[in-house]
């Protein structure tokens, strides 16, 4: 729990964590969850093959995921 900590100040904490940390972070935080997507994204690219092969063909670019955490944790 970082508490009411700034997105700007926990940011180095977050973006070493696991998914399933920060699953548990912004559901202590709520507020995190507003500043979050790019952590996602990251995620996405490092844990599925699928998703780089995505990324590298542009669908991305073309039409994004509305929310990279959803389409990280479906």
């Amino acid at each position: 729990d970082i508490g009411d900590m700034p997105y700007r100040i926990a940011k180095p904490v977050l973006e070493s964590c696991r998914a399933e940390q920060l699953v548990v972070l912004e559901e202590a935080s709520p507020h995190l969850l507003e500043s979050t997507e790019e952590l996602w994204r990251k995620l996405a690219l490092a844990d599925f093959a699928t998703v780089r092969r995505e990324e590298a063909a542009g669908v991305y670019e073309r039409k994004p995921p509305r929310s990279w955490r959803k389409h990280y944790l479906v």
